[in-house]
């Protein structure tokens, strides 16, 4: 649920990517503003054991309607931690619990593995929250940015998430 709350449609592509270009035309030229453009993939994380976590790109402008996004669930610090990573793509966010349990910590590196391909990332800040970090505990998540560049996407996207309204409400 952590990746798709709130969600009522999705639009996905057949070849597990489609044109960025869509959400803004959906934005823009049919007016849906609860959309959102999403990355989601599968990575296995060296630092971990080869465990494989998905890596989830987000939009934070485009967000609030779908996911409450960690900064609302972590102590004031992590808030501006987070803000930074969101509005300047500097690492990754993962769940303490996560971190702790593989001795990492905020400014360590992270070796990602998706396919035959390795990037190194930077852990940007943790998931304080108990809560939270249960909910995230299997994701890294990142400025949709950041997660095109890491899985080499160029400015393709994986999803559209999109919150319509029924006919007759």
């Amino acid at each position: 649920s952590a990746l798709t709350t709130r969600a009522t449609h999705q639009i996905m592509g057949n070849e597990f990517s489609i044109p960025e270009s869509l959400f803004t035309r959906i934005r823009t030229e049919l007016g849906i503003q609860k959309s959102a453009p999403v990355i989601s993939r599968l990575v296995r994380l060296d630092q971990a054991g080869g465990r494989t976590l998905t890596l989830m790109g987000v939009d934070p402008f485009s967000e609030s309607v779908f996911r409450p996004l960690p900064d609302q669930f972590v102590s004031k610090d992590s808030q501006e931690k987070i803000r930074k990573i969101f509005t300047h793509g500097d690492g990754v966010i993962m769940s303490r619990r996560l971190a702790l349990s593989n001795g990492l910590r905020p400014g360590d590196e992270l070796v990602l593995a998706f396919g035959e391909r390795k990037k190194t990332v930077t852990i940007g800040a943790l998931l304080d929250s108990n809560a939270t970090s249960a909910v995230f505990e299997g994701i890294l998540l990142a400025d949709i940015s950041l997660a095109q560049e890491i899985l080499e996407m160029g400015t393709r996207i994986t999803r559209i998430d999109l919150a319509l309204e029924s006919p007759g409400e």
